[in-house]
């Protein structure tokens, strides 16, 4: 036993505190970034609070569902995949994972600092029927968006709660949301 304490203590002396601290710090983010809890989405839901500096990422639309206890069946249309859901808990707010730039000609625009997103539609017919169907609204949306990180890997990460910017918000421009609140509670379906 003696002889293990010794060589760790030798081992330790020979490599400095630089190593040492280095080595912590690789431990530690590999804790906190780890895939077994980034990616797992009963993880978050037995969380019951999720934010934005919890850097949460879901690998599909299905992950995100089952986060919230919604249901995913809901989510297809055909071949295509609606872009958001009901909240399951909570009728004021919906669970959106819009596409950046965008998809099926919608076109989402997010700020540098994911504070602002502005929906719009190629289509001024479509874009102003969209306006108009936001302009009353007091709906919030909890979003995930679909980027690709620095890797090239594709995925959807949490970035707030977002309300309607009536302000900003206009026919010509579409509908922009603006971030309201970067964490959320979340229904524990288990």
């Amino acid at each position: 036993m003696n002889f293990k304490t010794d060589y760790i203590a030798r081992l330790f002396q020979k490599t400095g505190h630089k190593r040492i601290g280095n080595y912590f710090v690789t431990r530690l983010w590999q804790k906190r970034n780890n895939p077994d809890t980034t990616f797992n989405p009963k993880h978050w839901s037995q969380m019951g609070h999720i934010s934005v500096t919890d850097n949460l990422s879901a690998r599909n639309v299905e992950d995100i569902c089952t986060i919230f206890g919604a249901d995913f069946g809901k989510t297809k249309r055909g071949f295509l995949r609606r872009g958001g859901i009901q909240h399951p808990g909570n009728s004021d707010y919906v669970i959106w994972w819009p596409t950046s730039p965008g998809r099926n000609s919608w076109v989402n625009e997010v700020s540098d600092n994911d504070a602002t997103i502005t929906e719009t539609h190629k289509d001024d017919y479509t874009r102003r029927q969209h306006y108009h169907n936001h302009k009353d609204t007091a709906q919030k949306r909890i979003v995930f968006l679909h980027r690709k990180d620095i890797l090239g890997l594709t995925s959807y990460k949490f970035t707030g709660v977002y309300e309607y910017n009536q302000k900003q918000s206009s026919e010509e421009m579409g509908v922009v949301w603006s971030r309201c609140r970067e964490e959320v509670d979340v229904v524990n379906p288990w």
